[in-house]
C-alpha cells in the first residue's frame, strides 16, 4: 500500500464489506455512526496518517429533489450547525473519475447533522442551508484530524413523500448497495486523482 493510498472512513459494516469489495486493496477504517463516534475516530486515526489523504465513503439521504437513489454525491463543502463551514477541494476531479465510471455525480454542499433529518425537515433544511445531501459524521471527523478529507456519498434514500412501500426500500437498498461498490471501484482505479489533491491545502486551523 503507498504511503499516499488514502485511508477510507466508513460509518457502518455494511458500507465497509461493500467498499472492500469495490476496492480490496484499500484499507477501511469504521468510524461508527454519528458526531461523537466519529470525532473520537478522528483523534484516534490522526496520529497516523502522516501525510495521507483521508477519504469518506458511504451513504447519505437526499435533501435536494432532484437526487435519486444511486445518485453519487462529492461534498464542495461540509455544513453543520454551531460549526464554521469547511470547503473540501479537489471534488471536481472525482466527479469526473465517477461519471467516467457511468455514475450519476454531482458535486455540492452536504449537512452533517447530529440526529436523522426525516420527512419534510429534509426540505426545510435543504432551503435553510442550501446543502444536496444529510449525513452525520464527515465534518466531525475532519475537526478532530484538522484537516478536510474527500467525501463521497451515494443516496440510499431521497426526499419522499409517505413511507415507501416495503419492496420499494428494499430495492432502493440494493442499488445505493449496487453504486457504492462500483463508486469505490471507480475511484480506486484513478489512484493519483486523490493523491495529486491532498497536500497541506487541506489542513484546518
Amino acid at each position: 500500500m503507498s504511503a499516499r493510498s488514502p485511508l477510507v472512513a466508513v460509518p457502518m459494516r455494511v458500507e465497509a464489506g461493500l467498499v472492500r469489495r469495490g476496492a480490496p486493496a484499500w484499507e477501511i477504517e469504521r468510524i461508527g455512526i454519528g458526531p461523537r463516534r466519529a470525532s473520537a475516530a478522528g483523534e484516534r486515526i490522526a496520529p497516523c496518517l502522516h501525510g495521507r489523504p483521508v477519504l469518506v465513503l458511504g451513504f447519505a439521504g437526499a435533501l435536494d429533489e432532484q437526487l435519486a437513489v444511486g445518485d453519487v454525491v462529492i461534498a464542495s463543502r461540509l455544513l453543520a450547525e454551531g460549526e464554521q463551514p469547511l470547503d473540501v477541494p479537489g471534488g471536481a476531479a472525482l466527479q469526473g473519475a465517477l461519471e467516467a465510471a457511468g455514475l450519476r455525480a454531482r458535486l455540492g454542499p452536504v449537512f452533517c447533522a447530529r440526529r436523522p433529518v426525516l420527512g419534510a425537515r429534509r426540505t426545510r433544511l435543504h432551503e435553510s442551508s442550501g446543502a444536496i445531501a444529510v449525513e452525520m459524521e464527515s465534518i466531525f471527523l475532519a475537526r478532530a484530524l484538522s484537516a478536510a478529507p474527500f467525501v463521497v456519498r451515494v443516496i440510499s434514500d431521497g426526499v419522499r413523500r409517505g413511507r415507501p412501500s416495503p419492496l420499494g426500500a428494499f430495492l432502493s437498498f440494493l442499488e445505493a448497495r449496487r453504486v457504492l461498490r462500483a463508486a469505490a471501484g471507480a475511484l480506486a482505479g484513478a489512484p493519483e486523482l486523490l493523491a495529486h489533491a491532498a497536500g497541506s491545502e487541506r489542513r484546518i486551523d
